[in-house]
């Protein structure tokens, strides 16, 4: 589910201003989402949207916070997507995406203003940009930690600036959390203007976290900047995440596949049949007889090319986790 819409309207006569709202929202959501699952350029994602409908991949939304105002209409809108449906159009484009939630993760946002590290004490707004927006607007399943009395004596500014793991762990570990980001603003004044810089680590690892592919605009509003940046470095961690795991099944998707068959003539219609799948990336044949083929295939995702397999009523059997064995009869 997509969560937390913002949608405002102003007033126009003989106009469905619910209707309205949840057309914009919908592709609003279908962006969001894909921009979440994919790697895809936002120009790239843009094209996608405007050549469907994104009403037909809905199956259901609900509507929050819903004003009218003199002038104006408002509501907070969450869309639900059939997520089948998404994975086999990304498919039929040669899309490739990860849409499984990532784990649990305390943001810990650490604020450096005139060389006085300031975490749970006023002002932060570094960490009042990270209570703006909505943290389950990700596909990283981001907490924020609520400053109570035991957060305080569990960890302190100067402890995370110094990436204390143990104290970092007791507050992950307080939160359910997997992973811990200590996000390090550099609040800096420059020609009169403050101006901010970040550092991202690993509060487990004590690693720091590249971030030179992140872009973000300097704004003289330093609210407004963070808040954005909060949203940027979000998504950018999200990208992370589906590499990561893309890389993981690229490594696992590259199988061997052993066909037995009785007839040439069979082996020629199951080349033909993985010529035309949308699941196989790619294969070479490395062996070839009369009564058997040894093939290395490339697939978008295993399950789905078994599945594929049962669908079409062909015979596998996994020998292990690099082997199919596929009778044909």
């Amino acid at each position: 589910m997509v969560k937390d819409i913002y949608i405002e309207l102003n007033f126009k006569n003989n106009q469905d201003y619910r209707k309205k709202a949840l057309e914009s929202s919908y592709e609003i959501a279908f962006r969001r989402y894909l921009n979440w699952i994919t790697l895809e350029k936002k120009a790239d994602i843009e094209k996608i949207v405007a050549d469907l409908v994104p009403k037909d991949y809905v199956i259901g939304y609900s509507i929050e916070s819903e004003k009218f105002k003199k002038e104006k209409y408002s509501a907070l809108i969450s869309i639900n997507f059939e997520k089948e449906k998404i994975e086999k159009l990304l498919i039929s484009k040669n899309i490739k995406f990860y849409n499984k939630k990532g784990p649990k993760t305390l943001i810990i946002p650490l604020l450096n203003l005139d060389k006085r590290m300031v975490l749970w004490d006023d002002p932060n707004p570094w960490f009042q940009a990270w209570i703006r927006r909505p943290l389950d607007s990700n596909l990283t399943n981001f907490i924020l930690p609520a400053g109570e009395v035991e957060d305080l004596i569990t960890l302190n500014a100067e402890d995370a600036n110094s990436l204390k793991y143990y104290k970092i762990k007791k507050l992950a570990t307080s939160y359910e959390a997997v992973d811990a980001l200590v996000l390090k603003i550099d609040l800096v004044l420059e020609n009169n203007e403050y101006n901010y810089y970040l550092k991202a680590y690993d509060g487990l690892s004590q690693e720091e976290i590249s971030i030179s592919e992140l872009n973000y605009i300097q704004t003289k509003n330093i609210n407004v900047g963070l808040y954005n940046l909060s949203n940027e470095f979000a998504n950018f961690y999200d990208d992370m995440w589906v590499k990561k795991n893309l890389a993981k099944i690229e490594a696992q998707s590259n199988k061997l596949l052993e066909l037995r068959y009785d007839k040439f003539g069979q082996w020629l219609k199951i080349k033909e049949y993985l010529t035309n799948n949308d699941k196989v990336i790619s294969f070479s044949i490395l062996n070839l007889s009369n009564k058997k083929a040894t093939i290395n295939v490339n697939l978008i995702s295993e399950n789905l090319f078994l599945d594929d397999l049962t669908k079409n009523s062909y015979n596998v059997k996994k020998k292990s986790d690099n082997l199919l064995i596929l009778n044909i009869e």
